[in-house]
């Protein structure tokens, strides 16, 4: 657990330090926002690259307080939940570090050469996001009931037999979505229609697994 915990330290803390690194040598102007057509319009200061990995710091704070709930609310199965909910906190605080970096690496270029038609932040993001919706879905099944995390439903809260069932169906149901995002967003699918691909399956992933978490109580209602 300990080393689960410095992993996570170090990604919420790396960005602010990797951007502190880089803010001598990015220029003065850099963009700060892109459109649905993967064009920047609106630009800031660099320091404004600031933000972000100040934003992380928080939402790692965020998460480390969920984890810490979520394994007091676990019962005998407090150290399971905690472990697997710092690992969708790591998983997510590797999202915005990916963000980070590449927010930072198109300022810099930017000063040089214009890369906003040639680097689409759309694709890139939605594949970070793919392959983190992979890990929590592989994470899902190991959750034991909580109040906090995992596919919580009136019906998956009724029993351990619907929870277990839920969550295994729900982590799977999330890895495929994940691999789906990667695939539509790297070889089909680009800036907007990247967006709305993605958005498009996670909506559709979350009903299909909120009804399927009611037909799982049911069935051990039958049982």
């Amino acid at each position: 657990m300990k080393s689960m915990y410095r992993i996570f330290y170090v990604l919420m803390f790396l960005p602010l330090v990797i951007t502190l690194i880089a803010l001598p040598i990015l220029p003065d102007k850099v963009p700060m926002h892109y459109n649905l057509r993967n064009e920047i319009d609106r630009w800031g200061s660099k320091y404004e690259s600031l933000i972000l990995p100040v934003l992380v710091i928080g939402m790692g704070l965020f998460l480390k307080s969920m984890s810490k709930l979520a394994s007091k609310k676990g019962n005998q199965n407090s150290n399971s939940n905690e472990k697997a909910t710092i690992l969708v906190g790591i998983a997510t605080l590797m999202l915005f570090n990916g963000m980070t970096y590449i927010f930072l690496y198109t300022g810099y270029v930017h000063a040089k050469v214009d890369i906003a038609h040639t680097v689409d932040f759309y694709k890139i993001i939605f594949i970070f996001m793919g392959v983190m919706l992979i890990m929590i879905g592989s994470i899902m099944p190991k959750l034991k009931m909580n109040s906090i995390a995992g596919l919580r439903t009136t019906w998956s809260m009724k029993n351990e037999t619907a929870w277990s069932l839920s969550q295994r169906f729900g982590g799977i149901s999330l890895m495929i979505t994940g691999l789906l995002v990667i695939i539509g967003c790297a070889f089909v699918f680009e800036e907007i229609g990247c967006l709305l691909f993605s958005m498009g399956l996670l909506v559709l992933d979350s009903i299909v697994s909120v009804i399927y978490s009611y037909f799982a109580y049911k069935k051990t209602q039958n049982t």
